[in-house]
């Protein structure tokens, strides 16, 4: 029998309670699709105590996300703590040392991450700890990074105009549909957060049949 996908989540907020309904509610269809279990082995956040509308008792509580990420049964370290400083910075570079793989969707850290990669693979390749060719393809796939981006940036135009349709709204919702949630969940926050506008995430199939079959 194949072994399952184990995980370790660090921050259970918005999206960290988000990620954690999807994984307790779609286990079947995940497994269906990854071909292997995925299991919640421990989580990490400031509060244990405090109420997240959603059971926690069956995962092993780790206060401190460094101790998580150096977890000799995590398979895949999921950071969800936002900053690039501190806990989140120090537990990825554990999650690293410890050769987990991460999930993460910190901007800043990405960042600081990739300067450090980049500093790593100049080191490898003086100590010829990485052939030269390696080296070069490594480097030749950052150099793509800033065309991807302006590639991304070229629908600026498109998004304003869009934009500009809802500007006068006095609130929105986000609506998502199985893994789509978390997504639609941290949408309303980044409007939340950019605008000041209300703005809540919620389930596709809740809508259909809750307020709209009402």
């Amino acid at each position: 029998m194949t072994n399952p996908i184990k995980l370790g989540i660090a921050g259970l907020g918005t999206v960290g309670v988000g990620v954690v309904k999807i994984i307790q509610q779609k286990a079947e269809t995940l497994q269906a699709r990854t071909g292997r279990k995925i299991e919640i082995v421990a989580v990490s956040a400031k509060s244990k105590n405090k109420d997240r509308g959603i059971d926690l008792s069956m995962y092993d509580w780790e206060r401190d996300p460094v101790t998580l990420a150096n977890r000799k049964d995590i398979d895949i370290f999921v950071e969800l703590i936002g900053g690039h400083v501190g806990a989140a910075k120090n537990s990825i570079l554990a999650a690293i040392d410890n050769d987990k793989h991460i999930v993460t969707a910190n901007k800043a850290l990405l960042g600081k991450i990739l300067v450090l990669y980049i500093l790593s693979l100049k080191l490898s390749s003086l100590r010829k700890e990485i052939s030269d060719e390696d080296y070069q393809l490594k480097i030749k796939d950052l150099k793509n990074l800033p065309k991807l981006i302006e590639e991304t940036l070229l629908i600026d135009n498109d998004i304003q105009a869009i934009a500009s349709t809802f500007n006068e709204a006095k609130g929105s919702m986000f609506l998502g549909r199985g893994f789509s949630f978390p997504i639609a969940l941290e949408g309303a926050l980044k409007l939340k957060e950019l605008s000041y506008v209300h703005a809540e995430g919620y389930p596709a199939g809740e809508m259909k049949h809750g307020p709209l079959a009402l």
